[in-house]
Protein backbone atom coordinates (compact mmCIF):
# COMPACT_ATOMS: atom_id res chain seq x y z
CA UNK A 1 0.00 0.00 0.00
CA UNK A 2 2.92 2.33 0.70
CA UNK A 3 3.94 2.69 -3.00
CA UNK A 4 0.36 3.61 -3.96
CA UNK A 5 0.21 6.31 -1.29
CA UNK A 6 3.58 7.71 -2.37
CA UNK A 7 2.43 7.74 -5.99
CA UNK A 8 -0.69 9.70 -5.03
CA UNK A 9 1.48 12.24 -3.16
CA UNK A 10 3.93 12.53 -6.07
CA UNK A 11 1.08 12.92 -8.55
CA UNK A 12 -0.49 15.63 -6.40
CA UNK A 13 2.83 17.43 -5.98
CA UNK A 14 3.66 17.45 -9.68
CA UNK A 15 0.18 18.00 -11.15
CA UNK A 16 -1.73 19.66 -8.27
CA UNK A 17 -4.55 17.17 -8.84
CA UNK A 18 -6.00 14.89 -6.17
CA UNK A 19 -7.10 11.44 -7.25
CA UNK A 20 -10.92 11.17 -7.27
CA UNK A 21 -10.82 8.19 -4.92
CA UNK A 22 -9.01 10.26 -2.29
CA UNK A 23 -11.54 13.07 -2.57
CA UNK A 24 -14.64 10.92 -1.91
CA UNK A 25 -16.82 11.74 1.07
CA UNK A 26 -19.58 9.60 2.51
CA UNK A 27 -22.46 11.17 4.39
CA UNK A 28 -23.94 9.17 7.26
CA UNK A 29 -27.05 10.08 9.21
CA UNK A 30 -26.79 9.84 12.99
CA UNK A 31 -30.00 9.79 15.03
CA UNK A 32 -30.39 12.63 17.55
CA UNK A 33 -33.10 10.79 19.51
CA UNK A 34 -34.17 7.21 20.11
CA UNK A 35 -37.29 7.41 17.93
CA UNK A 36 -36.66 9.30 14.72
CA UNK A 37 -39.80 9.87 12.72
CA UNK A 38 -38.73 13.11 11.02
CA UNK A 39 -35.71 13.88 8.88
CA UNK A 40 -34.87 16.75 11.25
CA UNK A 41 -34.17 14.17 13.98
CA UNK A 42 -31.03 13.07 12.15
CA UNK A 43 -27.64 14.76 12.09
CA UNK A 44 -25.56 14.30 8.94
CA UNK A 45 -21.83 13.76 9.34
CA UNK A 46 -19.32 13.43 6.54
CA UNK A 47 -16.75 10.66 6.54
CA UNK A 48 -13.62 11.31 4.52
CA UNK A 49 -10.89 8.89 3.57
CA UNK A 50 -7.87 9.04 5.89
CA UNK A 51 -5.52 9.72 2.98
CA UNK A 52 -7.39 12.95 2.22
CA UNK A 53 -6.85 14.07 5.81
CA UNK A 54 -3.14 13.23 5.58
CA UNK A 55 -2.77 15.25 2.35
CA UNK A 56 -4.60 18.19 3.94
CA UNK A 57 -2.28 18.02 6.99
CA UNK A 58 0.81 17.98 4.77
CA UNK A 59 -0.43 20.98 2.76
CA UNK A 60 -1.28 22.90 5.94
CA UNK A 61 2.15 22.13 7.38
CA UNK A 62 3.90 23.40 4.26
CA UNK A 63 1.80 26.57 4.07
CA UNK A 64 2.12 27.48 7.76
CA UNK A 65 5.63 29.04 7.53
CA UNK A 66 4.46 31.40 4.76
CA UNK A 67 1.36 32.64 6.57
CA UNK A 68 2.95 35.52 8.53
CA UNK A 69 4.00 37.22 5.27
CA UNK A 70 0.75 36.39 3.49
CA UNK A 71 -1.90 37.21 6.08
CA UNK A 72 -2.44 40.78 7.23
CA UNK A 73 -1.43 41.69 10.76
CA UNK A 74 -5.01 42.85 11.27
CA UNK A 75 -6.45 39.39 10.56
CA UNK A 76 -7.25 37.98 13.99
CA UNK A 77 -9.54 35.00 13.43
CA UNK A 78 -8.34 31.60 12.23
CA UNK A 79 -4.65 32.43 12.69
CA UNK A 80 -2.53 30.45 15.13
CA UNK A 81 -1.60 32.56 18.14
CA UNK A 82 -4.27 35.20 17.45
CA UNK A 83 -7.82 35.36 18.72
CA UNK A 84 -10.84 37.33 17.58
CA UNK A 85 -11.42 38.35 21.20
CA UNK A 86 -8.20 40.42 21.02
CA UNK A 87 -9.70 42.53 18.23
CA UNK A 88 -12.89 43.00 20.24
CA UNK A 89 -10.91 44.12 23.29
CA UNK A 90 -8.87 46.58 21.20
CA UNK A 91 -12.02 48.00 19.62
CA UNK A 92 -13.58 48.36 23.06
CA UNK A 93 -10.51 50.23 24.35
CA UNK A 94 -10.59 52.59 21.34
CA UNK A 95 -14.27 53.36 21.92
CA UNK A 96 -13.70 53.98 25.64
CA UNK A 97 -10.72 56.25 24.94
Amino acid sequence: MKPEILNIFKDFQSNAIINNVVNETFIALIAKKDKCEKASNYRPISLTIALYKIIAKVIAGRLEPTLPETISEYQMAFVKGRQIIDAILIANEVVDY
